[in-house]
């Protein structure tokens, strides 16, 4: 059996001097109704840290978080992650008890067996839960993109999925949730940081005013990315 990496099922924390971003979070918001979030951008861009810190703000919310890294496109330990993650939002309940003895069994189950198990397993949500995937662009293996999208395709009413990652997933059913208006989307387009958020890193970051006419030029050299506001102000 593998052993998990602990911090993989915590959401990070939040940088000193952070600057929050009241129009995303209500966004996010928003894609609570309707239980599919997606948040692509390049790296650099903040995406995790957006997140995280709307999870902060939210406390009454129920969520699990899973940081996925390359040695994660397995299916066994994609799913002790995932499993684990949730018995430790509900340690009572333990809903996926089914997809954990699957995963326990001396012969490993068909696909088919065990993405059934783990839907028909969270229908069994006790309420509404939101389980974050984040870097889920390092995901490539075939069988797991095939188990999320039966997952999207049947999902529970009381699971909430919130994918973080730099290109869009291979998820067939994207397109037509788009044009559904089921899905909620966060794209560089909206993380870039408007003039009024620019002027308030810069000031973070020079630890003196800036004015608005200087922020306005970096805020325009650097297209509202947020490492180059950064570097911008450390300069």
């Amino acid at each position: 059996m593998s052993i998990l990496i602990e911090s993989k099922l915590r959401t990070p924390g939040l940088r000193e001097g952070y600057v929050t971003r009241p129009r995303l979070l209500t966004k996010l918001d928003h894609g609570l109704e309707k239980g599919l979030i997606l948040v692509s951008a390049p790296a650099g861009y903040g995406k995790t840290t957006l997140v995280a810190d709307w999870l902060y703000q939210r406390p009454a919310l129920t969520t699990a978080w899973v940081s996925l890294d390359e040695n994660d496109n397995n299916l066994d330990i994609f799913l002790r992650y995932l499993t684990t993650a949730i018995h430790r939002t509900f340690p009572r309940e333990r809903p996926c008890a089914n997809t954990k003895s699957l995963l326990n069994a001396p012969q490993s189950p068909t696909l088919e067996t065990i993405t059934n198990t783990l839907i028909n397993d969270l229908t069994q949500l006790p309420y509404p839960f939101l389980l974050t995937l984040d870097d889920y662009h390092l995901i490539t293996l075939p069988a797991i993109q095939q188990m999320m999208a039966a997952l999207i395709r049947y999902r529970p009413a009381d699971l909430q999925l919130l994918l973080i990652t730099r290109i869009d997933p291979a998820l067939p059913l994207l397109n037509r949730r788009r044009v559904q208006q089921r899905l909620v989307e966060i794209r560089a387009a909206d993380l870039r940081f408007v003039l009024a958020e620019a002027r308030a890193i810069l000031t973070r970051t020079t630890g003196a005013e800036v004015d608005e006419e200087t922020a306005i030029l970096l805020e325009e050299q650097t297209e509202g990315w947020i490492i180059g506001l950064q570097l911008a102000g450390i300069s």
